[in-house]
């Protein structure tokens, strides 16, 4: 399959990792991917990489094995980073609680899984809110059987 773009698997890595905004160290823990090897890919140093490697790190960007491949323009988001970023749009109205929500989730959960069900999201919302309490006067939102007495 012909390339789309010039970079080099560890340049785009890099680059989407930067606009992400986050750190090697974040990545490497995101991804299961070691800090040496990440460090290694970004820099050169490491070349080759087979897609057993780059997987884990494509789903720890939110982005498919495909764009950082070079076979695809657009950094076209992985099943479980859209279907994270669907339920927090559906969920969460101000958008304080809603980035809130985000950043707790992808520290949480392994992006190393592509598919979440609403059970699994619903569980990290869960764990969120009792983390984050104090968010409540943010958010008008509760959770089912939460605020009714229905729980």
């Amino acid at each position: 399959m012909a390339r789309i773009r010039t970079e080099t698997e560890g340049q785009r890595i890099l680059r989407c990792r930067e606009e992400v905004g986050i750190s090697r160290e974040e990545l490497a823990e995101r991804s299961g991917v070691s800090l040496t090897t990440i460090a290694g890919i970004e820099s050169g140093r490491i070349q080759g990489i087979t897609d057993d490697f780059l997987r884990p790190i494509a789903a720890g960007l939110g982005v498919t094995l495909g764009y950082l491949r070079g076979e695809f323009a657009t950094p076209a988001v992985s099943t479980a980073a859209a279907a994270l970023d669907r339920y927090a749009a559906m969920h969460f109205q101000h958008h304080e609680v809603r980035d809130e929500f985000l950043a707790f989730a992808r520290e949480t959960v392994s992006f190393r899984y592509q598919r979440w069900g609403e059970a699994d999201l619903v569980a990290v919302e869960r764990a969120f809110w009792e983390r984050n309490s104090g968010l409540v006067e943010l958010e008008c939102f509760s959770l089912p059987g939460d605020s009714y007495g229905n729980g």
